[in-house]
C-alpha cells in the first residue's frame, strides 16, 4: 500500500524487453505514394507472440500516484493522478485525472490476468484533445487533424496482440472541430467530377485528389464506430466545411487490416449557401477500399 508523489514518470525502462526469436511484426504502416515507381508501402501485420502477464499475480497492491508527467511507450501525458489496485492477478488502473495533447481526460483500464485468455476492458473520455499527435503516438495514425472529444468503451480477450485485435468489441465516439483528413481532397474530387461531366476530362485529374499531401479540411466532423470481433462499423459520419457537406458509412476491419467505406459528398455552390442549398448536380458518392497500407 502506497501513496506516491513523483516528478516525471517514465514507465518504459520497466517494460519487459522484446522476446528473442519471433520478433514483433511491424504494426505501423509506411505511407504509400499510390503511384508506380513510388515507395512501396509495408503491409500491416499483428504480432502473434504470446504475452505473459503472470507477473500481475506475484503481488497485491493498492497504490495512488501523482506525477507531473507520464510516458508509456510513445504516449505522453502531462500532470497525472492515477490509482493502481492489484489483487490476485486482477489489475484496475484508474487515470483519475490527466492532461495530454492540449486537452484533459480520465479513464480506467481493467486487466484480468488471473487465468488465460486474459480479459481487458477500457473506458476513457478525452476533451479538448489534439487528434493528430494523440493518434500518432497511440496507433501510428497521422491522417486526422483537429481538436475535440474522443470517448471509448472497449473490451477484448486473448494472449497475443493478434488475438486481442480479433476479439475487440465496444464503441468509439468522436467529435472534432477545425481540422482535416489527410490522404484525399474530397472537394477537389467533386470539382474534377464536375469538369468530367462538362466534357473536360483533362481537367478532371481525379488521381491528383488521392495523395499523401492532399487533405479534406473541415469545420466539424463527428461519428462513431461499433466494434464486433475487431470489425468497426460506422453509419453516422458527418463532416462539414464552408463549401462541403459529407456523410458516410462503412467498416474498418482491424484483423485483416482493411477498410471499405463509402461517403456522399455535396459541394455548396458558394459560401453564402452554408446554411445552405447544395450546388445542383454535385452530389457524388466516393468509395474508399483496400488494405490500410494501400487504400
Amino acid at each position: 500500500t502506497a501513496r506516491v508523489d513523483l516528478g516525471m514518470l517514465d514507465v518504459n525502462p520497466y517494460l519487459p524487453p522484446e522476446t528473442e526469436g519471433e520478433q514483433a511484426e511491424p504494426v505501423k504502416p509506411v505511407a504509400a505514394s499510390g503511384k508506380k515507381g513510388g515507395n512501396q508501402a509495408t503491409p500491416m501485420k499483428w504480432d502473434n507472440t504470446p504475452i505473459d502477464l503472470s507477473a500481475l499475480s506475484a503481488v497485491n497492491a493498492d497504490i495512488a500516484i501523482s506525477s507531473t508527467g507520464l510516458v508509456f511507450q510513445e504516449i505522453k501525458l502531462g500532470e497525472t493522478q492515477l490509482s493502481l489496485v492489484l489483487d490476485d492477478g486482477k489489475l484496475k488502473l484508474g487515470l483519475d485525472r490527466f492532461n495530454a495533447y492540449s486537452g484533459k481526460g480520465k479513464g480506467t483500464v481493467v486487466v484480468n490476468a488471473h487465468k488465460k485468455p486474459y480479459n481487458i476492458s477500457t473506458n476513457f473520455r478525452l476533451e479538448g484533445i489534439q487528434a493528430q499527435p494523440l493518434l500518432t503516438d497511440v496507433a501510428g495514425f497521422d491522417k486526422l487533424m483537429g481538436k475535440g472529444q474522443l470517448n471509448w468503451q472497449l473490451r477484448t480477450r486473448g494472449i497475443s496482440q493478434r488475438a486481442f485485435v480479433k476479439a475487440l468489441g465496444g464503441k468509439v465516439e468522436f467529435s472534432f472541430l477545425d481540422g482535416a483528413v489527410k490522404g484525399a481532397n474530397i472537394a477537389q474530387i467533386l470539382r474534377g467530377a464536375q469538369s468530367a461531366l462538362k466534357g473536360d476530362l483533362a481537367g478532371a485529374n481525379l488521381d491528383a485528389s488521392f495523395d499523401a499531401a492532399a487533405q479534406t479540411d473541415f469545420s466539424e466532423m463527428s461519428g462513431s464506430l461499433q466494434f464486433v470481433k475487431g470489425v468497426g462499423n460506422n453509419t453516422d459520419l458527418k463532416l462539414s466545411s464552408p463549401l462541403l457537406r459529407v456523410s458516410g458509412s462503412g467498416k474498418v476491419d482491424l484483423p485483416n487490416t482493411k477498410v471499405d467505406y463509402g461517403i456522399k459528398a455535396k459541394l455548396v455552390s458558394s459560401t453564402k449557401c452554408q446554411g445552405g442549398q447544395p450546388a445542383k448536380d454535385l452530389l457524388l458518392p466516393v468509395r474508399f477500399k483496400g488494405t490500410f497500407h494501400d487504400v
